[in-house]
């Protein structure tokens, strides 16, 4: 592991204000992967109304920040290596959210031992779709 990342904790690093669920990452210490949000959207829709008049309404569509990277892992699960690869970059969005890292940083904390590797994907994607049943922490 690097120096760089050597001297970075998660105390040091962590964003104010972010809801972090903590994981146990490659350099042995919990670190927080940011609570994905919900983005409302507003969606233009043409209509006519019952006297046959063109109308346009704003209907407000929710989403889950986070669906699209987790549709990208459910892709590629039939794949090890490209499922992998797509949770670990769902992991480094996350990672890098809640904490003051650089992806390449992010990265390396995310090298999980192969042995750990079910488990940890396991976690990550509990947190994305924010089914993971532990409190998580408000980084202040």
């Amino acid at each position: 592991m690097s120096d760089s990342v050597e001297a970075a904790t998660p105390e040091t690093t962590c964003r104010a204000g972010v809801d972090a669920v903590p994981i146990l990452l490659a350099d042995n210490n919990f670190w927080g992967l940011a609570v994905p949000g919900v983005w409302l959207r507003p969606h233009f829709v043409d209509g006519v109304d019952d006297d046959g008049r063109a109308i346009s309404r704003v209907e407000i569509v929710r989403e889950h920040e986070s669906l699209q990277l987790t549709a990208d892992v459910l892709r590629s699960l039939e794949d090890p290596a490209a499922c992998f690869e797509a949770v670990k970059k769902l992991a480094v969005e996350l990672l890098t959210r809640a904490h003051e890292v650089d992806s390449d940083m992010a990265s390396t904390l995310l090298d999980i031992p192969e042995q750990r590797l079910s488990d940890w994907t396991a976690e990550v994607l509990a947190v994305a779709v924010a089914e993971r049943s532990v409190q998580t922490e408000t980084h202040s």
